[in-house]
Parts: structure tokens; sequence; C-alpha cells
């Protein structure tokens, strides 16, 4: 049997049987029974994830042929401050609320789980609301003296509007990743923003500008928010006792790390839009920011296999079942690079052929296409590494590594971005991340084969 099959099999035992004694499993054919019980679930993740990455994608599609290359080079900008407005309000909450409500979960404690919920809503709220009236009234500011775009101004207000709803999103995705409901985080997470999207953007394409997306982009938001509020009450037991055993700083002591790294991997994966849109016009920053899209799309199989597995790293690490983690880690990762390498054949060999639906004027980003691929080979070659290092307790050494990864990759934009313009930002950005998870790996396995077996 292949041996990516048998890794496959094994992967999903873990995640969907955590009653499992991997000590007893007698060898391939319990693998394939458990494998064919429990493969619905995956099936439905992985079902869900491709829909939304397809709808992502002729949304993008559907943009860039309706707007221009400029227009979307617009987009784009607004798009990715109001990402980091987005990331200040929610205040790296999001894989904390992961690492507790797995806890919680495990232990069948709804009435903690209830108040972690209660005080992760309650910060992102506040926080989230500093940060839409910061954007809304400085848009102006920032538009014309910092991008020297004035046009982007209405952009921006208009999606600050959805920091709020967005993030509120973002904290229910996480309990749902938490309490082992992988299939309503991804369809929340991956696939409800863009379907909507594009039936408002059907619905009203005889009046489509770039100024009336960024207004359906917050209703979208909006839509998606409320419909996540009523799955959870209806999905949950409810509990209306209260439990002040996990106050604020207890969350906020475990989030903060996480606020930190979430921050500077926002400002590694865009200062190179960013600064590309310094040195350079909105037409280059679209047809960049498109192929950034485009190449990010083989992430999409990373935050699968994130979804399934953080929950049980978490819980393994918490009961010191290091013999399961260890095989869990290692299987993932042998997946991963399996499917790295497909991207990274099909991005080199056709990269050319798949801008080309975006239309002509974007096949001028094939070679930085090419160079980019590379970088996201290595994000998905070594594996869940930045889950490991956060549900295990290594936050800090996810952060300095994500520190000094930054601090490279700004330096290499900075050098190479006004003479190579796109093409310098997917070399900077290729380097930065390859350096970054190839020094987690090694940490990452270091980790896990220093610690003696229990089960």
């Amino acid at each position: 049997m292949p041996h990516y099959f048998q890794a496959a099999m094994f992967v999903q035992n873990i995640i969907f049987s955590p009653a499992v004694n991997f000590y007893h499993i007698d060898g391939v054919t319990a693998m394939i029974t458990l494998f064919k019980k429990h493969i619905s679930r995956f099936i439905y993740v992985f079902v869900f994830k491709i829909s939304g990455a397809i709808a992502t994608m002729y949304l993008y599609i559907m943009l860039s042929q309706s707007l221009g290359a400029a227009a979307i080079g617009q987009f784009y900008l607004a798009q990715s401050l109001i990402t980091f407005a987005t990331l200040v309000g929610l205040l790296g909450l999001g894989n904390a609320v992961i690492k507790y409500s797995s806890w919680l979960y495990e232990k069948n404690d709804f009435t903690l789980l209830n108040t972690l919920r209660r005080k992760a809503l309650g910060i992102t709220f506040i926080c989230s609301l500093i940060s839409t009236f910061l954007i809304y009234f400085l848009a102006s500011n920032i538009s014309v003296y910092f991008f020297k775009n004035p046009n982007l101004t209405v952009i921006i207000q208009w999606m600050s509007i959805s920091i709020i709803p967005f993030n509120i999103i973002a904290v229910f995705v996480s309990l749902f990743k938490g309490v082992q409901k992988p299939i309503y985080a991804t369809i929340f997470e991956s696939l409800m923003l863009p379907t909507i999207l594009l039936v408002f953007i059907f619905i009203f394409k005889s009046i489509v500008t770039v100024e009336f997306v960024a207004m359906l982009y917050s209703a979208a938001i909006i839509l998606s928010c409320i419909c996540i509020i009523i799955v959870w009450n209806r999905t949950l037991p409810k509990s209306k006792k209260q439990n002040n055993e996990l106050d604020d700083i207890k969350i906020l002591s475990t989030s903060l790390p996480l606020f930190w790294v979430a921050i500077m991997t926002f400002i590694m994966g865009f200062c190179d839009i960013i600064m590309l849109g310094i040195w350079h016009d909105d037409f280059v920053v679209g047809i960049y920011a498109t192929v950034v899209k485009v190449a990010s799309v083989s992430t999409m199989f990373l935050v699968i296999a994130n979804t399934l597995v953080s929950p049980k790293i978490a819980v393994f690490y918490k009961s010191g079942n290091w013999q399961s983690l260890r095989l869990l880690i290692k299987y993932s990762t042998y997946l991963m690079t399996l499917i790295a390498l497909v991207f990274l054949l099909l991005f080199g060999f056709y990269g050319a052929f798949i801008l080309s639906f975006f239309g002509g004027e974007f096949l001028k980003g094939a070679t930085s296409l090419m160079i980019y691929s590379i970088g996201q080979f290595f994000v998905l070659a070594t594996g869940p590494v930045a889950v490991v290092l956060m549900m295990t307790g290594k936050e800090k050494f996810h952060r300095n590594t994500v520190f000094l990864s930054l601090l490279l990759n700004i330096s290499l934009n900075y050098m190479l971005i006004p003479k190579y313009g796109a093409v310098g930002a997917a070399m900077a950005t290729s380097i930065s991340l390859a350096i970054k998870n190839i020094i987690a790996a090694f940490y990452v396995n270091k980790l896990l084969y220093s610690k003696p077996l229990t089960n």
C-alpha cells in the first residue's frame, strides 16, 4: 500500500477516533476500518474547503475582469489594511480559543466553555470597535499620505464596517474547531463569505464599481456573522451557569503572544503588496496581488490540516501522549509535502495558463507566480509546525522566528522591489517564508523527540 495513503488513513484515525489506543492498532487493516468509519467528516471538510477556494477564485476572476488591474489593486490595498485592523481587534484570540475550548470540550465542561465564549467575544468586540473607529476616521489620511491615492478613502471606510462582525465570526470559527466541529468551522471560514459576495455581485452586476464591491463585502460579512451565531446557538448545549475560573487575564496571557505573531505574520504576508504600492502603481499591485491569491490556494490544504489536527495536538500535549502526537505530526507532514510538490509543479509549468483566466494583462505575473510558489512549497512541506508551537506552549519561540523572518522580509522587499518590482517582492517573500518554516520544523522535531514515550 502506498506510503502516503497509509499516512492519510492514520491521520484520520487520530483526528476522528480519540478513544483509540494506538499501541493496539493491528497494522493497516485496522487503520482501513477506522478510516472508512470516519472518512465522511474529512470528506465534508475537504469538499467545503475546495468549494470555498473555487468560489473565491471565481470571485477574483469576476472582479478582475469587471474592474481591471488598477481598480482591483485598490480593492486589495484596502483589504490588506482592513485585514490588519481585524487582527488588532482580534488580539490573538483565535488560536487561544482553540487551545482552551479543545481542553474544555474534552472534559465536557460546557459551563466553562460558555464562559470562554462570552469573555472572548467581549474582548474582541471592544478591541474591534476601537479599531473600526480609528480606521474609519483616519481613512482619508491613510489614503492620501500613506498610499498617495485619495480614491481609497471611500473603499476603506465601507470595508471598515466589516471589522467587528468579521472578528465575531473568527471567534466562533475557533470555537467550532476546538469542539470538534470542523465542518461548521470550514463553512464559515472559507465558503460562506465568497458565496454570499458572489450572489450579491450577480444581483447587482450592472452597477459594479470598486466602491460598491467594498460595500457588498461588508454586507456579506455581516450576514455571515448572523448565520454563525444562529448555528452555534443551535449546535452546542446551553449553560446558564457562570464560572469565573477562566478569567480575562488568563485568556489574554495566552492570546497576547499569539497576537504579536498574528500581526507580524500579517505584515510579512502583506508588506510586499503594501511596499509595492509605495514604489509602483495600482496596475502592478493588482497583478501581483492576483498572483498571491492564486499561489495561496495551495495553503488551503494546510488550513484543512490545521483545522483537523490543532485540537488533537492540544489534547495530546496536555495529556502527555507524545507517541500519538509524533505520529500525527509525522504523517500530516508527509501528506502536506506531497500536496506541496503537486502545486509547485502546477504553478511552475502552467502558471501563465492559470493567470490567463483573469485577463491578458495578468500574464505579466507568470514569473512572479513561479517564484512565489516556491515559498508556498516550504509553507506546506514543513507541515503544521506553527500550530504545533502554538498548541504546545511554545508561542514565544514562534513569535521570535516570525519576527526574525519579518525583518528579513522587509529588508529584502526594500532592496528588491524598487528595481525588480513584483518579481522582487515574490523573491523576498519566498526566501523569508522558507527560512521561517525550516527553523520552526527543526525546533518542532527537537521538541517531539526530546520527550519519553508515554501513552
